[in-house]
C-alpha cells in the first residue's frame, strides 16, 4: 500500500507553482513589474515602491511590509492594501 499512496498522491497533488526563490534577488524595478502584474490598476503604486528601496528581499522579508507601509507608499484603497498583502503572502510560500 505504501507504493500506490505514493502513485495516489502523484495524481492528487497540486500543479507546480511558478518558481519563487528568485524573489530575493528581485530589483526594485521588476518588483514594480510584479506590482503591475497583479492588475494594471496596480501600476499607479509602483513609484511608491521604488522611492522607498522596495526590492525583492524587501517585498518578500516577514514584517517589513504591512498596511501601514502601504499607506505610506500611496496606496489609500483598502481593498488594493488586501490584496497586495495577500500576492506578498504568495511570494513568501
Amino acid at each position: 500500500t505504501g507504493s500506490s499512496s505514493v502513485y495516489m498522491s502523484a495524481f492528487d497533488a497540486q500543479p507546480p507553482k511558478p518558481p519563487r526563490k528568485g524573489v530575493a534577488s528581485w530589483s526594485k524595478q521588476q518588483v514594480a513589474e510584479w506590482l503591475t502584474g497583479i492588475g494594471n490598476v496596480y501600476a499607479r503604486y509602483s513609484a511608491g515602491f521604488i522611492g522607498n528601496g522596495i526590492d525583492g528581499v524587501e517585498l518578500i522579508m516577514d514584517g517589513s511590509l504591512a498596511d501601514e507601509e502601504l499607506v505610506e507608499f500611496g496606496v489609500a484603497s483598502a481593498v488594493h492594501r488586501k490584496r497586495i498583502l495577500k500576492e506578498i503572502g504568495k511570494l513568501r510560500k
